[in-house]
């Protein structure tokens, strides 16, 4: 510290010259020696179950990612994700969310789309048609995603497809959603058509001529009265008897006593999904009636297996595509090389066999990212690209999709199913 300050006149103009020299010279030799300022980077992301993504549920939230976020240059693509993470459909479905982020944590470790990672902008709808019309309108008109996952149900599909007349292009969750041709939006799962088509055949063949289906009250009750009435018209040879029953009943025991009572009956459909399901199965176990029950395909999943433990039919069957029980197909199917490559990681990642939603999640999500490798982010490329390929192998079941025909599935790939010592093994 200095005591006194020293006047620099005193020292002289010679002094005071030699200094300012010193400086200049120390100023250029620490100039000469120094680095540019680096550019901050991101680290990689912590190890985590989901891809990168923007969550929605009520807040905003990026999720953890297994691989290093692309460079500046490569900006992730992404794609937005409507699904129930909440209120009553979210246990049922989801593993249709853990199918999704499998196959999008395998593109990203092998390196992205093109140089590009997929972010997933995911909302939730609840569950509900009302707030699948706000988060749709967000995740279109808003982030403005180049793709679209979901919405999954039927009548979450009807409330979205007015938003998505012009795009983005994407793929219903659903085996009901029946896209519009020539729309922007597709189906990767197996439909309800040819699930029924399939079903009716199969009681055909073997002696059926008498059934019963048990549907509810709302839009996919009509639609399967509709759809079933359909397929067995078009088979010959089964009469159906229906009964209705509210979606939110908590037990159907006088319906299912009428059809005890009438011992025509050869076999029940129960098309709903969920406890909606559960519940006539538990009361037919209640009343003691045995007849074999035919479930929708939405219920081949573990979370049902466990909603009706302690309740299940002798005999229960669920029609689905045939990737489900890839372990029964033949070497030779292309689809069991397909699904073994997602089901088998799956069953190691989270302790349980992939079901159909799983299945779900896979091809969905499958068919987005195969268009985006083939094309790009281009909707009207991805559409027109889907449509005109030969046939698309999804992890379920081969598509042949169309200009008028966004479904492109088919009877001849549908399997029938029956639950046996807890696996579902191929019957027909």
């Amino acid at each position: 510290m200095c005591r006194y300050r020293c006047p620099l006149g005193v020292l002289g103009k010679p002094f005071i010259t030699l200094v300012a020299a010193l400086l200049v010279v120390a100023l250029l030799v620490g100039c000469a020696g120094a680095q540019p300022t680096p550019t901050p980077t991101k680290a990689a992301p912590a190890k985590a179950t989901a891809p990168a993504q923007s969550s929605k549920d009520g807040g905003e939230a990026k999720a953890k990612s297994e691989a290093k976020p692309p460079a500046a240059s490569n900006e992730p693509y992404r794609v937005g994700y409507v699904r129930p993470s909440s209120g009553p459909l979210a246990s049922v479905l989801g593993n249709v969310q853990k199918g999704v982020y499998l196959v999008t944590e395998q593109v990203n470790k092998a390196g992205g789309i093109n140089g590009h990672q997929i972010e997933l902008v995911e909302y939730d709808n609840e569950g509900s048609a009302e707030k699948t019309i706000t988060v749709v309108k967000r995740v279109v008109e808003q982030d403005k995603v180049i793709a679209l996952l979901g919405p999954n149900m039927n009548a979450n599909v009807k409330a979205a497809k007015p938003l998505l007349k012009n795009g983005p292009f994407g793929v219903f969750l659903t085996s009901s959603g029946k896209p519009d041709p020539d729309s922007y939006s597709f189906q990767a799962l197996v439909t309800t058509t040819a699930l029924q088509q399939k079903l009716f055949q199969f009681l055909k063949k073997n002696g059926y001529k008498k059934v019963v289906l048990l549907a509810t009250t709302d839009s996919t009750g009509e639609d399967a009265v509709r759809d079933v009435g359909a397929a067995a018209k078009e088979a010959g040879g089964v009469d159906v008897v229906i009964e209705r029953y509210g979606r939110d009943d908590v037990d159907v025991t006088p319906q299912m006593t009428k059809i005890r009572a009438d011992k025509s009956i050869q076999a029940i459909i129960v098309w709903a999904t969920g406890q909606q399901a559960a519940i006539p199965i538990k009361n037919a176990a209640q009343l003691g009636i045995d007849l074999p029950i035919y479930a929708s395909p939405a219920n081949l999943s573990n979370n049902f297996l466990s909603l009706i433990k302690g309740n299940e039919p002798k005999v229960l069957w669920l029609g689905s595509a045939k990737g489900i029980a890839w372990y029964d197909l033949p070497d030779s199917d292309p689809v069991k090389k397909i699904a073994a490559s997602y089901a088998q990681p799956f069953e190691a990642r989270y302790g349980e066999p992939a079901d159909l939603m799983a299945f779900n999640g896979f091809d969905g999500a499958k068919l987005v990212y195969d268009a985006l490798r083939a094309v790009g982010p281009d909707s009207k490329k991805m559409k027109e690209w889907v449509e005109t390929l030969p046939v698309w192998e999804g992890a379920g079941m081969p598509h042949k999709f169309t200009k008028d025909n966004h479904e492109g599935d088919s009877a001849q790939d549908v399997v029938i199913t029956q639950l046996k010592e807890g696996k579902w093994r191929i019957i027909e």
